[in-house]
């Protein structure tokens, strides 16, 4: 068929939801792509994905696009979805967000289910072997962009080892976010800091954060209770890359990390945990919230 899935650009969403979208698409579908936009902070997905060919990108100037309109199938979801042919395999798990319109598109949306969900889930061995080879084979098929590659390995050589706790402080108040009513406590943060490190051997601690406001007051916490190594992932990636090849490279440097504190139900979480097992990394993950 000459359809394209076309996962519809964003004004407001971060990273997690387009490529939680893009995966489930592409999971069964080929011809997937993300479409930028250049006006957004966080929307420059050539940026951090293969653009050879198109691959992984949809561009409008493109001549065959431009003649093959009418074959673009805007999908866009924040779930990583069940096949329906994978529900009697695959248990719901269950969360506050039990809706779902499965992508918005009927040309595929009426291959995933309606009721079995798996979003915010931190637990490997809820994942049905189905549902986590599809994922997993998904994301090898991701090709990223060679400057993303290049600085990940660079600072992964820094960083000498994987018996490192990570920590992503998500407190709602990103550059692309406005009024978002979800919890954050740095209290809840530091007290689970402290009982990962007490009660396990780590060499280093990686922080990320979705606003560098909050950046000395973990750093102070933290060197008033370990004189463990702090790598602020914010201030060592080179600060010339785009804002969205940034996230992808804390999201993979998160992911090597042996101890990873999130909040749960961020869908930057997600993609750290997907991206683990991905690594066949055996992570302890500790969701908050």
């Amino acid at each position: 068929m000459n359809k394209q899935i076309v996962i519809r650009k964003t004004d407001r969403d971060g990273i997690g939801n387009v490529l939680k979208g893009f995966i489930s698409a592409y999971s069964i579908y080929n011809n997937t792509v993300i479409e930028c936009n250049k006006n957004y902070i966080f929307g420059n997905y050539d940026k951090i994905l293969n653009i050879l060919n198109n691959k992984h990108i949809y561009n409008i100037d493109n001549i065959d696009n431009i003649d093959n309109i009418d074959n673009i199938e805007y999908f866009y979801t924040c779930r990583l979805m069940v096949l329906k042919e994978e529900e009697k395999d695959q248990e719901n798990i269950p969360n506050e967000f039990s809706y779902t319109d499965r992508g918005g598109n009927c040309f595929i949306s009426n291959l995933f289910s309606d009721h079995i969900l798996i979003d915010w889930n931190y637990n490997q061995s809820k994942i049905s072997y189905q549902v986590k080879n599809r994922i997993l084979k998904t994301i090898k098929k991701i090709s990223f962009n060679d400057s993303v590659i290049n600085e990940y390995n660079s600072i992964k050589k820094i960083l000498n080892n994987n018996n490192n706790l990570g920590v992503s402080i998500r407190t709602w108040k990103s550059t692309h976010e406005n009024i978002i009513d979800r919890l954050y406590s740095s209290d809840i943060y530091k007290q689970k800091i402290k009982e990962v490190l007490d009660n396990n051997s780590i060499d280093s601690i990686l922080l990320s954060f979705d606003n560098n406001d909050y950046i000395e007051e973990y750093i102070l916490y933290i060197s008033s209770i370990s004189n463990k190594k702090i790598y602020i992932l914010n201030n060592i990636i080179k600060n010339q890359l785009d804002p969205l090849q940034k996230v992808i490279i804390k999201i993979f440097l998160l992911s090597d990390c042996k101890h990873f504190i999130a909040n749960r139900i961020s869908t930057f979480s997600e993609l750290v945990f997907w991206f683990s097992m991905y690594k066949l990394n055996d992570q302890s993950i500790y969701p908050l919230f």
